[in-house]
């Protein structure tokens, strides 16, 4: 029995990536990259990288826009909901101020958010795994999911942060703006596929 133990313990190779070599090598050896992750799962520097990037583009989307504009945005949004209609003036207000005040608060939850995104991603990414026969750990599927997303998310929020700094909080407001930043993370996403594919 000891035989075999120390035959399993030989057999296993050591991760030839340092963490930091790992968040470099997703860009540039992604191949390389994932099979040192089969190796020894890791993900909490992508995930807290990824995480720091969604929360700053929150908190500076959120001084972007100001109060008074998210408010009129949010007043915009209520008029053309049906349920306006049976609202009182001061029942629309107190709704814009409700919605106002969670938005505020819900910003300094967004890493959470994120971090539960990674372990709900990985557990799908794991369970669709094993339905396929797959033998990783359900730790080395939430270091694939998170390290697969690395690529695409740090490329989107740079986009974003452009796209934000060019526009006026205005247009940023008025126009179609989620179309801009669902464009700018397709773009980011299709390029992460590409370069996982290399």
């Amino acid at each position: 029995m000891q035989e075999n133990d120390s035959s399993t313990a030989e057999t296993r190779e050591e991760p030839q990536m340092s963490e930091v070599g790992t968040l470099g090598g997703i860009f540039f050896e992604p191949e390389a990259t994932f099979r040192d992750l089969k190796r020894k799962p890791r993900f909490i520097m992508a995930g807290i990288i990824i995480a720091l990037l969604v929360t700053a583009f929150t908190f500076a989307l959120q001084m972007k826009i100001g109060e008074t504009a998210m408010r009129n945005y949010v007043t915009e949004q209520m008029d053309k909901s049906p349920f306006a209609d049976s609202m009182s003036k001061e029942q629309k207000a107190a709704a814009v101020d409700r919605q106002v005040n969670i938005s505020k608060y819900t910003q300094f939850a967004v890493p959470v958010f994120v971090f539960i995104s990674f372990l709900i991603g990985g557990l799908l990414y794991w369970l669709g795994s094993k339905a396929f026969g797959g033998t990783g750990s359900f730790l080395g599927n939430v270091s694939v999911w998170i390290y697969s997303g690395l690529p695409p998310a740090v490329i989107s929020m740079v986009a974003n942060f452009i796209v934000m700094a060019i526009k006026s909080a205005d247009d940023y407001v008025q126009d179609n703006t989620w179309a801009v930043v669902g464009v700018a993370a397709a773009a980011g996403l299709l390029i992460g596929l590409l370069v996982k594919r290399d």
